[in-house]
Formats: C-alpha cells, structure tokens, sequence
C-alpha cells in the first residue's frame, strides 16, 4: 500500500532522532574550524592613485571622451610590463613574494577600484604587511609607467606640430610651377625627414599606450597596514558549516526513516 507523503509527520520523526543532528552539526562546525585554519583570512590593503586634468592643456570636449582617454591609464596599471616590473622589485623579492607569485598570481591578488579620481589599487594577501607592501609596490610602479607614457605622449604631440609645418612648407615648394635645384632639393630634403619623423612619431605614440597630454596622476595616498580580514571570518566558517551539517543530518535521519518504512512494509 502507498504511503501518503506528510511533511509534518517526516519532520516529527526527524526530530525524535535529535542526538544525530547534533552530532551532524558537531561535524560540520569542526569541518568548518579545520577549513578556515587551512584556508587563513584574507587581508585587503588599498593605495590610492589620482587620475587629473592639466589645466595647460586642452583635454577633449565630452565626458566620454575623457572617461575613454583616462580608461587608457586602467590599461597601463593593469598591464603585463607594470606587474612584471612589480615582480621584480626588490623590496618584493626581499619578502620573498616575487618567488611566490606568478604573473598570473598577481593578477589574481589585485583588484583596481575606479571611483571618480580616485582610483584605488587593492592587494590582497594572507599578511596584512605583505598585503601593504604589494598594494604600494603596485602604485609607485603604476605612478612611474604613467608619468612615462606621458612624456611619450608629449614627444609624440611634438613631433607632429613638426610634422605639419614641414607637410606645409612641402605643400608650398611643390606648388611653384618652375622650381630650381635649390628649392628641388629642399623638397626632397624635406621628404626625407617628414618620412623619418613619421617613423618616431608612430613609435613614441604606441610608448605613449594612449595617455594624453592634459592627464596627471599622483600617487597620493600608501597603503595602510589593514587591522581586520575583509574576506572569510572563521565565525561564519564553523556557523556556516554547523548548519551545512544539520541539513545533512537531516537529509540522512530522512533516508533512515525511509529505509525503516520500506523493511517494516
């Protein structure tokens, strides 16, 4: 004969079987303790890196526009020279984490955080102090690629306002109708060096890894040692776990009531 399905029957009859959900819980809570212990909290350090405008140049019109040109600095804090450059610091390989990270690690162990101007370089650590160590070591080295691929940016800006004049001065001799050695040579002359600084001007704009002119960045606030996990609290471990083991202690009180219906049937 099939047995009508009760749900406050079932819950009844797994409560008569307490003594094993404790002992469930019991489990789960010590599983909990063992896996924070092989598992340590996670400390979260924070340098802060400030993105501006130079007012001496002219940045772009729209707010698009400046939010896509300072999203290039993003590219350059986050790429493989700047963390490759991180870990080979000394200060790193002193501490022993150059050894212990790969790149692929680090890119693991960082986080960028964007708010506004303030843009906030987050490293995270099993050591508070290595997690400050990293977060710093990270800005300073982001600080030094920028302001570089800024100068870059200016040379490239440079050489094409040369690159204009000569184009123009060009477009002038090529324009007389009879021009005599003097001036034949002049145009090829010209050529020449337009040709040449077209080269170096594409080479300091790829350096420049699209940082305009009118940005600034300043590293301008370190890392602080952080006092307090930001990630995993055993607390929540072990209660995580003393209720994970509760749920299994009822799933298996359920499967032994299941069982003993089914023989006594």
């Amino acid at each position: 004969m099939k047995r009508e399905f009760i749900p406050s029957i079932l819950l009844v009859q797994v409560l008569q079987r307490w003594p094993i959900l404790i002992f469930f819980g019991l489990l789960g809570a010590v599983l909990g303790y063992v896996f924070s212990l092989r598992n340590p909290p996670l400390f979260e350090a924070a340098a802060v890196f400030s993105v501006g405008l130079n007012l001496d140049q002219d940045p772009p019109g729209s707010q698009i526009k400046i939010d896509r040109v300072t999203g290039k600095v993003a590219g350059v804090i986050y790429s493989d020279e700047v963390l490759e450059d991180v870990l080979s610091d000394r200060s790193l390989q002193t501490m022993g984490l150059g050894d212990e990270f790969t790149l692929k690690d680090l890119r693991a162990r960082t986080r960028l955080e964007r708010k506004d101007s303030r843009w906030e370089l987050v490293a995270i650590h099993e050591d508070p102090e290595r997690a400050a160590e990293l977060a710093n070591i990270w800005a300073e080295t982001s600080e030094k690629a920028a302001w570089q691929a800024y100068g870059h940016a200016l040379d490239a800006v440079s050489i094409q306002t040369q690159l204009n004049q000569i184009n123009l001065e060009l477009a002038d001799l090529i324009a007389i109708a009879d021009p005599d050695g003097e001036t034949i040579q002049r145009i090829e002359h010209l050529e020449v060096i337009s040709v040449e600084l077209e080269l170096i001007y594409k080479e300091e704009l790829k350096l420049s890894r699209g940082v305009s002119t009118f940005m600034t960045f300043e590293l301008s606030n370190h890392a602080m040692i952080p006092e307090e996990p930001a990630v995993r609290d055993v607390g929540n471990l072990v209660l995580s776990g003393t209720l994970l083991g509760i749920l299994a202690g009822m799933v298996f009180t359920s499967g032994l009531n299941f069982f003993s219906r089914s023989n006594s049937s």
